[in-house]
C-alpha cells in the first residue's frame, strides 16, 4: 500500500496542494485518479484532475473518501476518537501507577474493586492523569497467558461508561499476539447471543476476551452501573484499546453487543487479523479501527506473511547479478525515487525468469505445499481489520502531528506489508494522542492541505545509466557509509589512537628515571624495581638489573602534582575518546548533520589535547633532585620512554581525526 507523495500539476512540477471548492454538496470527497495509460509523460506522473489523493494498491488504483469538517458525523467521530485515545494510552502506565500508588496505597494488589453500593458516587477521580471528570470503578491488573489488564470507568465529560483494555507489554502478551490462527465463533455466539456460525476470529485475542467477559460477569461492576437505580443507566458503553488491547476490545464488543446495542468500539492500531471479511462488514456499525501511516501491526496476518515469503522467493529467482555484488549494493539504500532504476540493474523482468531451473521448481513446489496445507486447515479463512477503517496519513512525511489527514480505507488495502523506516515507530500510541489533537479534517476552505504522504515517491523512471543515487534518506545499515568512506577511515584511526593511548598510559615504562643507579622505568600507575643479580662474600649487591614485572605504587606513596595531573588527563582522554569514537562509528551508519559533526570535532580536539597533556609527567618534580653520594652531588632527571612515545603517536592520530572531522562538518548539511 503506497500513498504517493506528489501529484504533478499541469502547470507546475512542485507537489500539488488541495484546493477543495466551496459549495461542495457531497458528504465526502472522492480521492480518485483518472486512467493512467495516457498520463505518463516525460517520466512524470500527471493527472488531469486537480486536488486528488492517489492511492496505489499493488497494481491498481482505488478510491477513498476523506473525512470532512462539514460532515457532522465525521467531525463527531474524530472528536470521540481523540477523547478515548487517551484511555488507550494511559492504561499502559499512568492509570496503573495511580491505582497502585494512590488507590491501593502502594500495596501489590492485583485488582482494584469498589463496593457495589459506592459505584454511583463520583469517587476515585482520575484528574491526576488528565481525566478530570472520570471516575474509576474497577481495574484488574492481572497479566497472564489468558488474563489481560483492563478497567471500567465512568466519564462524566461525555456521559459514557468506558471499558479500556491494555495492549502488548509483556512476554505473555506476545504469546497471545502470535496465536493468530482463525478460531470458530459458533460456541461463543451461542453464549453471547450473536450469530457466530461460519465466522472466525483471532484465537489468542478470543481467549483474552472470554476471560474479561467472565470477569465482568463475576465482579458485577458493569451490571450495577446499568441497573435500574443507577444514574448511569442511560450512558452508552464505549470500548477502546491499542494494539492487542484493540483486538481484544473488538471481540469483547461483539460479545457484549446483544446486551448493549448502542455500544461503540474504538480500535487504535489494531492487528490485521481479527475477524473474517463477512463479520468485519457486520461490525462496521459499532467498531471503528484507526491505522497510522505505515504501521506494521495492522498489516500483520498469516496471509500477509505467506505473501511476503512468496514475493521474496520470486525476487531471488529474478536476481541477475552475483549475490555478493547484490549484498554490497543493498548495504547502501537509496531513495525511493531511484529504486526502480537500481532494481532494473540487479533484477530481471518476471517474464524472463527461467522456469526450468531447479531453484524455481523447488519454489513452486513450496508454494503448492503451503497452498494445499492452508486450504486443508483453518488458515483458509482470511482475517482482516474489523469495522470501519480510518487511515491516518502523514501528508508531508515529516511526522508532524499537524500534517495528518484521515480517510476511509478498505480492509484489503492492508493486505501487504509496507517496509519502511517508520513501520515500527508508527505504532506508538503516545504520539497518536498528539495526532488526534492536531489533526485537521478537510473543510471547504482548506486550500493549503498538501496531499503528500509516507516516505514514498512516485516512480516512473527510464533506464538512465548516468542517474546519480542520492543517499540522503537511509535506514540503519551497519557500515553503509551514508557520509562517504571518510568517516569509516577516521573511525578506524580513532580506534587505533584510543588503543595506543590506553596502552601507553597503562604500562610502567612511560618515563625513564636517571640517577647514579641504572635507569629505572616509571609509569602513571606502576613502576619497575631494582633486582640484585649478584652478591659478594659480604652479601653486598654488586650487580643490579631492572625487574621485568611492574608493581603498583604503594598506598602510602604520595604522587606529585604532575603525576596526578597526568592521571587526570589520561582519564579525560579515554572518556572523550570513547564518545568521539562512538559518534564516528554512528556516522558510518547514519547521516550526521553539521551540528553533530561540530560536537564531534570539539570532542576530538579535546581528546587530542588531553592526550598530549599526559606528557606533563615527563616534567615530574621528583625527576629534578640532587643526590649526595660520597660527597659528590648527582642531579637526577627523567626522559621519555616507550609509553610517552606511544602517547605522542596517539595524540597525533587524534589530531588527524579531528582535522578530518572538521572537513566533514563543512560538507555536512546544516541542522
Amino acid at each position: 500500500d503506497r500513498l504517493y507523495k506528489e501529484s504533478i500539476d499541469n502547470t507546475s512540477s512542485s507537489p500539488i496542494k488541495s484546493n477543495f471548492p466551496d459549495g461542495d454538496e457531497e458528504n465526502h470527497k472522492k480521492l480518485s485518479m483518472n486512467d493512467t495509460s495516457n498520463e505518463i509523460e516525460s517520466n512524470k506522473f500527471r493527472t488531469s484532475r486537480r486536488n486528488t489523493l492517489l492511492i496505489l494498491n499493488q497494481n491498481h488504483i482505488s478510491e477513498h473518501e476523506l473525512l470532512l469538517e462539514s460532515n457532522s458525523s465525521d467531525a463527531s467521530l474524530m472528536q470521540d476518537a481523540a477523547h478515548f485515545v487517551k484511555y488507550a494510552s494511559y492504561i499502559y502506565l499512568k492509570l496503573r501507577n495511580t491505582v497502585v500508588e494512590t488507590f491501593l496505597s502502594g500495596s501489590e494488589g492485583s485488582c482494584f474493586t469498589r463496593p457495589l453500593d459506592t459505584l454511583f458516587r463520583r469517587e476515585f477521580n482520575l484528574a491526576d492523569i488528565g481525566l478530570e471528570k472520570t471516575s474509576l470503578c474497577y481495574m484488574n491488573l492481572v497479566n497472564g497467558i489468558i488474563a489481560t489488564p483492563y478497567a471500567i470507568m465512568v466519564d462524566d465529560e461525555v456521559n459514557k461508561v468506558v471499558i479500556v483494555v491494555r495492549g502488548t507489554r509483556s512476554i505473555e502478551d506476545l504469546v497471545m499476539d502470535l496465536q493468530f490462527i482463525p478460531f470458530s465463533l459458533e460456541k461463543v455466539g451461542n453464549v453471547c447471543g450473536f450469530e457466530g456460525k461460519g465466522h472466525w476470529c483471532h484465537q489468542g485475542f478470543l481467549t483474552r476476551s472470554k476471560w474479561i467477559y467472565n470477569d465482568i460477569q463475576k465482579n458485577q461492576t458493569l451490571k450495577t452501573l446499568y441497573s435500574d437505580r443507577s444514574p448511569f443507566k442511560d450512558f452508552p458503553l464505549v470500548l477502546c484499546g491499542h494494539s492487542l488491547g484493540a483486538g481484544v476490545a473488538s471481540i469483547l464488543a461483539l460479545m457484549l453487543r446483544s446486551k448493549f446495542p448502542s455500544l461503540k468500539c474504538f480500535a487504535y492500531e489494531v492487528p490485521g487479523c481479527i475477524f473474517d471479511e463477512d463479520l468485519c462488514k457486520k461490525t462496521e456499525e459499532f467498531i471503528v479501527s484507526f491505522v497510522r501511516n505505515d504501521d506494521l501491526v495492522p498489516r500483520l496476518s498469516h496471509h500477509n506473511f505467506e505473501t511476503v515469503r512468496e514475493k521474496f522467493c520470486d525476487v531471488l529467482a529474478r536476481i541477475k547479478v552475483p549475490k555478493i555484488k547484490l549484498f554490497f549494493d543493498l548495504r547502501v539504500p537509496c531513495e525511493d525515487v531511484h529504486l526502480a532504476h537500481r532494481n532494473a540493474k540487479v533484477l530481471k523482468p518476471e517474464k524472463d525468469i527461467r522456469r526450468d531451473t531447479q531453484f524455481y521448481q523447488r519454489v513452486e513446489k513450496l508454494k503448492l505445499e503451503r497452498f494445499e496445507k492452508n486450504l486443508a486447515g483453518v488458515n483458509k479463512f482470511q482475517l482482516f481489520i474489523p469495522g470501519r477503517i480510518i487511515h491516518l496519513v502523514d501528508t508531508k512525511g515529516n511526522n508532524s502531528s499537524e500534517d495528518y489527514v484521515p480517510y476511509y480505507a478498505h480492509r484489503k488495502d492492508f493486505n501487504q506489508v509496507v517496509i519502511s523506516k517508520r513501520m515500527l515507530s508508527d505504532h506508538d500510541i503516545h504520539f497518536l494522542i498528539d495526532i488526534f489533537r492536531d489533526i485537521r479534517l478537510v473543510g471547504p476552505h482548506s486550500n493549503n492541505v498538501s496531499l503528500i504522504s509516507h516516505d514514498f515517491h512516485q516512480i516512473f523512471l527510464e533506464d538512465d545509466e548516468n542517474e546519480a543515487i542520492e543517499p540522503d534518506t537511509r535506514l540503519f545499515f551497519c557500515c553503509s557509509n551514508p557520509n562517504g568512506k571518510l568517516p569509516l577511515v577516521l573511525a578506524s584511526i580513532a580506534a587505533m589512537a584510543w588503543s595506543l593511548g590506553a596502552y601507553g598510559s597503562s604500562g610502567c615504562d612511560f618515563i625513564t628515571f636517571h640517577s647514579v643507579l641504572p635507569e629505572l622505568p616509571l609509569g602513571l600507575y606502576s613502576y619497575a624495581l631494582y633486582e640484585c643479580t649478584q652478591l659478594d662474600a659480604n652479601n653486598t649487591c654488586v650487580s643490579i638489573e631492572i625487574s621485568e614485572q611492574c608493581f603498583a605504587y604503594p598506598p602510602h606513596y604520595e604522587a606529585s602534582p604532575q603525576l596526578q595531573a597526568s592521571r587526570g588527563f589520561a582519564a579525560l582522554g579515554k572518556v572523550f575518546g570513547v564518545l568521539a569514537l562512538t559518534m564516528l562509528w554512528v556516522s558510518t551508519c547514519f547521516v550526521i548533520q553539521r551540528r553533530s559533526w561540530n560536537v564531534a570535532c570539539i570532542m576530538l580536539l579535546l581528546t587530542s589535547l588531553f592526550q598530549g597533556l599526559v606528557l606533563v609527567f615527563v616534567r615530574d618534580s621528583d625527576c629534578r633532585n640532587s643526590v649526595d653520594v660520597d660527597d659528590d652531588f648527582f642531579i637526577t632527571s627523567c626522559s621519555m620512554n616507550t609509553g610517552a612515545m606511544i602517547t605522542i603517536v596517539s595524540t597525533c592520530l587524534w589530531f588527524v581525526v579531528a582535522v578530518g572531522a572538521i572537513r566533514l562538518a563543512r560538507m555536512a548539511k546544516p541542522g
